[in-house]
């Protein structure tokens, strides 16, 4: 969306080596549905879940515009960037 702003909750290195950042839309309306999405059953590893502390599984349940994003896709659909 252009001209969106997200509210950066956290930013993650994680001990794979996958960079993550944890959004929020205030909007809450709409959820990212690309990797490391609430609905991503492949990426989130017990391990994973535990390092960042989420559970994608509540997430699901609950549209509060919180979402996990990698540095990769932020890069691939985010265009320009201002914190």
């Amino acid at each position: 969306v252009t001209g969106h702003a997200y509210a950066v909750l956290g930013v993650f290195a994680t001990k794979v080596g996958e960079r993550l950042l944890q959004l929020k839309n205030p909007w809450a309306n709409t959820s990212w549905r690309g990797r490391y999405s609430a609905s991503d059953v492949a990426s989130w590893t017990p391990r994973l879940r535990e390092e960042v502390g989420y559970d994608p599984d509540v997430a699901a349940g609950v549209d509060d515009g919180v979402f996990f994003i990698s540095w990769d896709d932020v890069l691939r659909y985010f265009r320009t960037i201002y914190l």
